[in-house]
């Protein structure tokens, strides 16, 4: 009984240690050596016509879903790259950012590439 109870937990511990171990390697590749910026600091450089509290929710919602700081995403930042990383966590980012989508607007984006994209487009959105 004892040695059943080992060949089948041990294997489910070996596994479930190397999901988060390429989850946290994924993340830390993509971001780990980024500054902190200040959200403010990065709208301002990025597209000031870009309501502050938009730009805020946008970074907090996808940051939140792949554990990492607010200001360690850029505008820049791929939704490619950034799904890559979430694919690890099961996709909650890429929900987390279609839920933003459809409480901001009823109408469907266009293909969005970056975050800067997704800002942008939910800006005109939110002026029609």
């Amino acid at each position: 009984m004892t040695f059943t109870w080992v060949a089948v937990v041990v294997p489910f511990a070996a596994l479930a240690a190397l999901i988060v171990y390429l989850r946290r390697r994924s993340r830390i590749k993509l971001f780990g050596m980024r500054e902190d910026a200040d959200l403010e600091h990065l709208r301002a450089m990025s597209n000031p016509n870009v309501p502050r509290p938009l730009f805020e929710d946008v970074f907090q919602t996808i940051a939140e879903e792949i554990g990492i700081r607010p200001g360690q995403l850029r505008p820049s930042d791929r939704f490619t790259e950034i799904f890559k990383v979430d694919s690890w966590q099961l996709g909650g980012a890429q929900d987390a950012v279609e839920d933003l989508i459809r409480k901001k607007t009823a109408n469907s984006p266009p293909p969005l590439d970056t975050i800067q994209d997704l800002l942008t487009w939910l800006s005109n959105e939110q002026k029609k």
